[in-house]
């Protein structure tokens, strides 16, 4: 798995010219929660990727911080064990990233 995330690393600072500005790497035995400031002229592609022995499907959301509630922005149910969103902040805020 280390070796794929290497490469797509490489593959979008280098070839596409994207910046990465969070990765993760963990084992998910549930619900993985985490918090990002995000700010609006981005576009913020969430990536979730799964082992494939071990998924089989999931679902990636964005919740955005309303008088403090959570409130769902977004969400992507994966394919098999691949999940992609690309979100555009409408202002500059903390959001969830639920997985």
């Amino acid at each position: 798995m280390a070796r794929n995330f290497n490469f797509a690393v490489s593959f979008l600072e280098d070839s596409i010219l994207q910046e990465i500005v969070y990765s993760n790497l963990a084992i998910i035995y549930d619900e993985k929660d985490i918090f990002r400031a995000l700010f609006p002229n981005w576009t913020y592609k969430i990536i979730a990727y799964g082992d494939d022995l071990r998924i089989e499907s999931f679902t990636l959301q964005v919740y955005k911080n309303v008088n403090d509630n959570w409130v769902l922005v977004e969400e992507q149910q994966s394919e098999q064990n691949l999940s992609f969103i690309a979100f555009n902040p409408k202002e500059e805020d903390y959001y969830q990233i639920k997985i």
